[in-house]
């Protein structure tokens, strides 16, 4: 098998399908998603309204037709009851009213058992000789059962009959009226069509506003994309939300904002990182090149080349502690750290790093006691390497004869473990600056400048935070607050080490 292919089938296939889909997927605009809910809100409410003015159309021509036809029944019931004898008045009402009509024509017959009495004129070349009118209404009814029928011409036609009082010997009259209502359906047709055309073009003249109106309603953002599209990493001075945003907008810009003072910032502590890296690497590269090259140029005893190399190993020693210091800072700073925490003892971890400086004390005749005990939910290593860089900075601070001391206290929302001297203190200038990385408040003590900022990175992990104060010629002191485990406190442990 060749190098570098492959030893499982169809891993090849896999991966291409696996670059496919973390390509990111193809989405409608904003300006086609606005416009097209635009157009479907503004088509759905005009079909609705359409809807509706057609169906009231259709409401009132059908409404028109039932009292036209309950009129001319009312009419003739009362003729027949003033006039039954007078035939002229019957023929005026029911062959020539009708015939004279050029809208609403209808057609209608007075029949007498099955005989008919008078017609209009053209009543059986409209309608079929079996019409199927519904039952007459009785003489008392007011309103008659209606029904509709189409001949096989196409004409609709709207039947009713009714039983009207007649004289006393022959019986009720038989009252039959169909009204063609086919130029009422002919114009509910012709609304329809046109309301379906007005529609249409409704929704193309919608489409263009609509898509108008978004291209014109997305320009803030468009502007927005312009000026982030012009921040590069030498150029993050430009600001966007002191412009006249839409409300909508106006956090959005905002948050914009914030975000390019927070890169600005980034970038600003970045140059300055990198600038003190190559600052703090290039003294001890130059030393050793110094010392190796003078060594190469002269000739040496042998304690000369082990004063030399002993030199060398003092820097190579120096510059572990600062890739060790940057490689910790690196791993805080990135998002894949996790803090493993348990609860431990502070007091008993506080004895721990007391014993391990207790030489150094000694040697310089300070003295370095630790008060009080409590429970901490956290990392003890990380504790005590916080509570070591105080320490040790403590005792580059102070002269001999002094004090340093470590004191741990509780109360009910954290633990507090204060570290103080009575140093020469620091300038009140410099002390916002101490947890700054490679800050040094005096240029000429000894350190990388990253003990304070390795102690804030760890107190942030935390959850908590580093605090310190300072008076010249008096001393420092700085507290570290723990948030409060939820085991027991101690604190009557008091242990007093060194001179």
């Amino acid at each position: 098998m060749a190098p570098g292919t492959s030893s499982k089938p169809g891993s090849g296939l896999r991966s291409d399908i696996l670059k496919r889909d973390n390509r990111p997927r193809k989405s409608w605009s904003i300006v086609v998603r606005l416009a097209f809910w635009y157009i479907a809100l503004s088509t759905g409410v005009l079909c609705a309204a359409g809807v509706y003015l057609a169906l009231a159309l259709q409401r009132s021509l059908d409404v028109e037709a039932k009292h036209l036809v309950a009129d001319k029944i009312a009419v003739l019931r009362q003729i027949v009851r003033e006039r039954p004898t007078d035939r002229d008045a019957l023929e005026e009402e029911v062959a020539w009213e009708s015939s004279a009509r050029r809208e609403a024509v209808y057609y209608a017959r007075l029949l007498l058992r099955d005989r008919t009495i008078v017609e209009s004129p053209g009543f059986k070349a409209a309608l079929p000789n079996k019409v199927p009118f519904p039952d007459p209404a009785p003489i008392d009814a007011e309103v008659p059962t209606l029904s509709e029928f189409t001949t096989g011409t196409g004409s609709r036609f709207l039947l009713a009959a009714a039983d009207v009082a007649g004289p006393a010997e022959s019986g009720p009259f038989r009252y039959e009226v169909a009204l063609d209502i086919s130029k009422q359906q002919m114009l509910l047709r012709s609304f329809e069509r046109k309301l379906l055309v007005a529609i249409g073009l409704a929704a193309l003249v919608s489409a263009g506003l609509s898509t108008w109106i978004a291209r014109r309603g997305i320009k803030p953002l468009q502007a927005i994309a312009n000026a982030a599209r012009s921040v590069r990493a030498g150029s993050t001075n430009a600001r966007i939300g002191s412009r006249a945003w839409p409300r909508e907008l106006q956090p959005l810009a905002e948050e914009f904002d914030e975000m390019l003072d927070r890169l600005e910032d980034s970038f600003s502590r970045l140059s300055r990182f990198s600038a003190n890296i190559a600052h703090e690497l290039k003294t001890p590269l130059s030393n050793l090149s110094g010392e190796a090259e003078l060594a190469l140029r002269r000739q040496l005893t042998g304690p000369a080349y082990r004063e030399v190399l002993a030199s060398n190993l003092e820097e190579c020693q120096r510059l572990g502690r600062l890739i060790d210091s940057l490689l910790f800072l690196a791993r805080v700073d990135s998002d894949e750290f996790r803090l493993q925490q348990t609860e431990f003892s502070a007091g008993a971890a506080a004895q721990d790093v007391i014993d391990f400086y207790e030489a150094l004390a000694t040697e310089q005749q300070i003295s370095l006691g630790c008060s009080g005990d409590a429970i901490i939910s956290g990392n003890e290593a990380l504790f005590k390497r916080a509570l070591g860089n105080l320490v040790d900075n403590a005792l580059h601070a102070v002269r001999p004869g002094g004090c340093v001391s470590v004191e741990i206290k509780a109360s009910p929302s954290c633990v507090v473990i204060q570290v103080k001297d009575d140093g020469e203190g620091i300038d009140p200038a410099a002390l916002p600056r101490i947890f700054e990385r490679f800050y040094r408040a005096q240029p000429g003590r000894p350190g990388s400048g990253l003990g304070l900022s390795i102690v804030q990175s760890i107190m942030q992990l935390h959850g908590g935070s580093v605090t310190a104060s300072s008076e010249l010629g008096i001393g420092t002191e700085i507290a570290l607050r723990f948030p409060v485990a939820k085991g027991a406190t101690k604190n009557d442990k008091r242990v007093m080490i060194g001179r």
